[in-house]
């Protein structure tokens, strides 16, 4: 068989690969350094399987809840999972020191002061380092601390969303620095911008890195909702591919919402 021949083989074959791909391989964007799904198949026991990067250590009982064709891992306020007792005993390129990107499928039932999806962080007194992603009473936030604000021990915004959350409901969190600005994109929507940081993410000494939980030396905060992906990224994306990300999550985010208690009535005044 002449060169030709093979070249023109190969070009068939590589042609016939890409049109008989399925859907599911393609592939487009950055690959995270680390993902978690949080399906029944990732539970192992007390292990938490990764599909990228560390598996994790369970604490508590997680139940996997089905929303429709979709799945998550409920989180009842006294589970939590740990990648790390402490971030540093992790690869040291899953330690994002640039850029960093967050994207997380979440719903939230019980509001709270310091509500944690995922993070490392010590933010203790006037010490305030690290980084996390989570929510309060009413909004999401993301907090980090960098190297440009440093003031001696540390300086950390925390970025509110403008959007209010709904209980119950699943929303696509994503949380950007590139090492000028912080940005918080819910559902697609840039939701709150921040300059106060610059320069590399400044770390503590030690911290835990947990998922469902905002935990620090002196704190543990555990989440009350769903939990359905996590994924972390050592670049900072675009809002542009924020908003295509969500798209994929779109049917899952205009599900109902669930696992609220219903408000009970009652009188302000009884009869008599």
């Amino acid at each position: 068989m002449s060169k030709f021949s093979n070249l023109w083989l190969g070009f068939v074959v590589v042609l016939l690969s890409a049109m008989y791909c399925p859907a599911a391989l393609i592939h487009e964007g950055p690959d995270p350094i680390m993902h978690w799904s949080f399906q029944s198949s990732s539970i192992q026991q007390s292990k938490f399987a990764a599909r990228l990067g560390p598996d994790a250590k369970i604490e508590g009982e997680l139940e996997a809840v089905q929303s429709g064709k979709f799945q998550s891992l409920k989180f009842d306020g006294k589970d939590a999972i740990v990648v790390a007792k402490d971030f540093r005993d992790l690869k040291s390129e899953l330690i994002p020191r640039k850029a960093l990107t967050v994207s997380a499928l979440v719903s939230i039932e019980e509001g709270k002061q310091w509500g944690g999806i995922v993070g490392m962080i010590q933010d203790n007194g006037e010490e305030e380092t690290g980084w996390v992603v989570g929510y309060n009473q009413k909004h999401f936030y993301f907090a980090l601390a960098s190297e440009g604000a440093d003031d001696g021990n540390g300086f950390m915004t925390y970025l509110n969303s403008k959007v209010r959350y709904e209980p119950g409901k699943m929303y696509h969190v994503v949380a950007v620095y590139d090492g000028q600005k912080m940005q918080l994109i819910i559902n697609g929507k840039i939701e709150g911008e921040s300059k106060a940081q610059s320069g590399k993410i400044l770390y503590p000494k030690h911290a835990p890195f947990t998922l469902g939980a905002y935990r620090d030396s002196n704190e543990n905060f555990l989440h009350v909702g769903r939990i359905a992906d996590i994924a972390i990224y050592d670049l900072a994306a675009k809002p542009e591919w924020a908003a295509k990300e969500f798209k994929h999550h779109e049917a899952l985010t205009k599900l109902p919402p669930e696992g609220v208690k219903p408000v009970e009535l009652g009188f302000s005044v009884k009869p008599y």
